[in-house]
């Protein structure tokens, strides 16, 4: 089983940095609002989408930030 150090370490080989993730991201997003399920959602549940997208953003970047020291300190 994987620490948490080397599933983030994984993470970073796989995309390398944060712009190709939060390009899917993106295009998730997109296509989740565009989506005729979309047109259903109340305002609320538009709200929820909209913060759960944005809060995911500003992990990625968090995690692409701070896994340069963590996987060195885990070495």
């Amino acid at each position: 089983m994987l620490t948490t150090i080397e599933k983030i370490e994984q993470y970073i080989d796989c995309y390398g940095d944060c712009e190709e993730p939060q390009k899917i991201l993106d295009e998730l997003h997109d296509t989740a609002m565009s989506s005729p399920d979309a047109d259903i959602w109340t305002s609320d549940k538009r709200s929820d989408v909209i913060l759960f997208y944005r809060q995911t953003k500003q992990l990625l970047d968090a995690i692409f930030s701070i896994a340069p020291s963590l996987i060195a300190v885990s070495k």
